[in-house]
């Protein structure tokens, strides 16, 4: 050789550049396909919740036409787009001095159940009081009657909705007597969080 070094041409240039240009293209391509990706999952979790089932319990009543057994009256309301398979719906009366507060963990008695409940509908569901809380119902009604003690009625409803999302809806209610309302409940919604809310 003549010691004299190879120069570059301007073909080589046009190919370097040529190769630039299509990786920054590529990456342009893969970004936009990750922003789309994102976009559907958004789209898709939006469509979910949209057409969803929602189960709530509007209104509460008690029955006290037969003391030694007394039946907790309610709707559970399907406000939802599409069906709901109900699981269960756990319940339990509580009894608390005026100034205790409300129990954190409520230990609920399950009622298993499978059924239906379509999109708008309203389904009546009694629950009777626990044979092992009868003997205290009628005492404990009248100690909330007269305002010594606090009547709680909280329950959970669990379910599964159309996209195989076990969800719940708890609720709770306060027992107060002799008001009755235009419903024919006899009991206010708690205004505690922890008892009316849902997922």
């Amino acid at each position: 050789t003549d010691g004299t070094k190879e120069q570059p041409t301007k073909q080589d240039g046009n190919t370097t550049m040529s190769n630039a240009l299509i990786a920054t293209f590529t990456g342009l391509l893969v970004v936009m396909a990750l922003i789309q990706a994102c976009i559907y999952w958004q789209m898709h979790g939006t469509m979910k919740n949209v057409e969803r089932a929602y189960l709530s319990v509007p209104a509460f009543a008690l029955d006290m036409s037969d003391p030694l057994s007394p039946l907790a009256n309610f709707v559970i309301k399907n406000s939802g787009r599409t069906p709901a398979r109900l699981r269960s719906v756990d319940f339990k009366y509580f009894t608390l001095r005026l100034d205790e507060a409300y129990p954190e963990n409520p230990d609920l008695v399950g009622n298993p159940s499978d059924i239906h409940i379509v999109a708008g509908q309203e389904r009546p569901w009694a629950i009777n009081v626990k044979v092992d809380q009868r003997p205290h119902m009628v005492n404990m009604l009248k100690l909330a009657r007269v305002g010594s003690i606090k009547l709680l009625a909280i329950g959970r409803v669990v379910y599964d909705d159309k996209f195989s999302n076990s969800r719940f809806t708890y609720f709770g209610f306060k027992y107060e007597y002799p008001v009755e309302f235009s419903d024919g409940s006899n009991a206010w919604r708690l205004t505690n969080e922890k008892y009316n809310n849902a997922s």
